[in-house]
């Protein structure tokens, strides 16, 4: 089987002027930039021995690939012993490797290649919850109370009453109970999932110690999964759904225990770089997480904007997408952190996330411009760079109507819609379009069998204990990244020149941002600015020419989704075609 090239182009360079028509040149000071990073969920992004399962090999085999991208950090999701529970997100041991993904040396070399081309390895760290096939869990189970005070186990109100009426994350109750005990614990996600009480010194002693691990082995750049809810309140006060998120979200000691464990990670005199997930924060706790006088995240990833296509909030049932709150929150994040020269990373794909392009796209006739429109949108904004693997490729959803789920998420979602009165095939609709799963399918390569994606027969494969096999997305005949590299219209090759323009220039990296046209529903445009350079970047969510009273007479194109349209001098009455981006610049000096 032929491998597809590594690189995206042979001409593309760090300077953006390979698609530069006007040969514009830049100001780029050097200083310090954020990492960009590239999401890989591991088990689905290559599988290097045929086992239907990616691999720690698999992401070796594609470094050259995906350094051509132009980003600085491969951020792998959990690969450590799992009950696979949740996707890897359940730990069962925190210095373990899941066999299924490779062994120490494996990993070992992934990290050795990685540095030798200029890459950082960032692994993922879920801190809030462990499996509860986790030794020390275990030990709560047989009676060891110092154990069970690493844990939240509490008595419930009554026979068959859980201490208080707290919902999981995935549905249902947020309290297990424990027969043997008598006792309930707390799980925020699955019932396999048991949260951690970080107000016990042993739990952040534990913690340090699976840092210090890690680092051992050259890993100084870390993502923390849902960290901003390691600090509870009274977990037993009486909620309802107004007011339950308090007792977990932006606790009350957050700051303090994410100040401390930063220096007690970094007493050997070794910088860490943490990136932290925040769930539903504050705006002001948010800024605060990521504002560096404080000490405590370097960057944060924050989701508020992709919640505007829920109807009544509610995530399975799907509304369509409003523009005008989306670009109000993203505006609203933003202005605020660049006041204290934070990073937020606002993302709109990742693992958790179904695919943007199929989400607040058109993916069947303008896929290529949804997806660079999306793609350049999230780049050029004040924003830190993470690209998901496929985003830069326009991957889409799958109909998981009639396909198993295999998110647990999802599988409670649809239980939960049927005992609302929904159908089965009515709850599974609802639940394809948001599933988890849209984006766990396996990456796109060629169109050779599986995608590319390993040697092997689907129906030969076998989960793992703790590894689920993913599926792959029958649109792969078309949708991969050989086809698309070949393509007059390449997503990846205008993604990789973004990624490069942002790393490579001040006025996108550190420039001030203005939201255009806040009041539109159709068109998404901002202006930034840093000293004598400004730029106007317009993005056309609609799949109709969008015509704007707007004077563009002294810019020059710096870049567009529609080719033809580069050389063309825009007035004062521009007309957008489809889907098109339009990114605008111009010097005052």
């Amino acid at each position: 089987m032929r491998e597809v090239s590594n690189n995206l182009s042979d001409n593309t360079d760090n300077h953006f002027l390979n698609n530069n028509p006007n040969n514009i040149v830049l100001k780029d000071s050097k200083l310090p930039k954020p990492p960009s990073v590239y999401q890989v969920y591991v088990r689905s992004f290559k599988d290097s021995n045929g086992d239907g399962i990616g691999d720690f090999e698999g992401v070796t085999q594609k470094l050259d690939y995906i350094k051509s991208l132009g980003v600085t950090d491969i951020w792998l999701t959990p690969f450590y012993k799992s009950s696979g529970a949740d996707g890897g997100y359940d730990i069962v041991d925190y210095k373990s490797i899941d066999p299924t993904y490779g062994d120490k040396e494996a990993f070992e070399k992934l990290v050795r290649e990685a540095k030798s081309r200029g890459l950082n390895i960032m692994i993922d760290l879920v801190f809030n919850h462990v499996s509860i096939q986790n030794e020390l869990f275990q030990r709560a189970l047989n009676g060891d109370k110092e154990a069970q005070d690493c844990f939240f186990f509490r008595k419930g109100k009554g026979i068959n009453t859980p201490p208080n009426a707290l919902r999981s994350k995935f549905g249902g109750s947020a309290w297990q109970y424990v027969k043997e005990l008598d006792m309930y614990y707390l799980h925020l996600f699955a019932k396999e999932q048991a949260d951690l009480n970080w107000d016990n010194p042993k739990v952040q002693d534990m913690l340090q110690d699976v840092v210090n691990y890690w680092k051992s082995l050259g890993i100084t750049h870390f993502r923390l999964d849902v960290i901003n809810f390691i600090s509870k309140g009274d977990v037993t006060v009486e909620v309802n759904s107004e007011n339950e998120r308090s007792v977990y979200t932006d606790g009350p000691n957050i700051h303090k225990y994410l100040k401390e464990f930063r220096k007690r990670c970094t007493q050997d005199g070794v910088p860490i770089y943490l990136i932290g997930e925040l769930a539903s924060p504050s705006l002001e706790n948010a800024v605060k997480y990521v504002d560096p006088k404080n000490e405590e995240l370097d960057g944060a990833f924050v989701f508020h904007h992709l919640k505007t296509d829920y109807k009544d909030g509610k995530k399975f049932h799907v509304k369509e997408n409003n523009i005008i709150c989306q670009k109000g929150i993203i505006n609203k994040f933003l202005s605020a952190v660049s006041k204290v020269a934070g990073n937020f990373y606002l993302v709109f794909d990742n693992h958790d996330q179904p695919r943007s392009v199929s989400r607040f796209g058109d993916d069947k006739k303008y896929r290529y411009e949804s997806a660079t429109a999306i793609n350049a949108k999230q780049i050029l904004m004040r924003n830190a760079v993470s690209i998901y693997q496929g985003q830069e490729i326009g991957m889409t959803n799958v109909d998981f109507s009639k396909v198993p789920f295999d998110d647990v998420e999802s599988k409670n979602a649809i239980k939960a819609l049927i005992s609302e009165g929904y159908s089965e095939d009515e709850a599974r609709e609802m639940v394809s379009f948001h599933s988890r799963d849209n984006s766990r399918t396996t990456f796109q390569w060629d169109n050779s069998s599986n995608g590319g994606f390993g040697d092997y027969d689907p129906k030969d494969v076998k989960d793992t204990q703790s590894v689920i096999a993913p599926k792959t997305n029958p649109n792969y005949l078309t949708i991969n990244l050989k086809a698309d590299q070949a393509s007059e219209k390449s997503i990846s090759r205008d993604t990789s020149k973004l990624i490069h323009l942002k790393n490579h220039s001040d006025l996108f990296s550190y420039g001030e941002q203005e939201i255009l046209y806040s009041d539109s529903n159709k068109l998404t445009a901002f202006k930034r600015s840093y000293g004598s350079e400004e730029a106007i970047v317009l993005v056309n969510e609609t799949s109709e020419d969008l015509t704007l009273k707007l004077d563009l007479s002294e810019y020059k194109v710096l870049y567009t989704n529609y080719k033809e349209s580069e050389q063309m001098t825009y007035g004062k009455k521009p007309t957008l075609k489809p889907r098109q981006v339009l990114v605008l610049y111009k010097n005052n000096e």
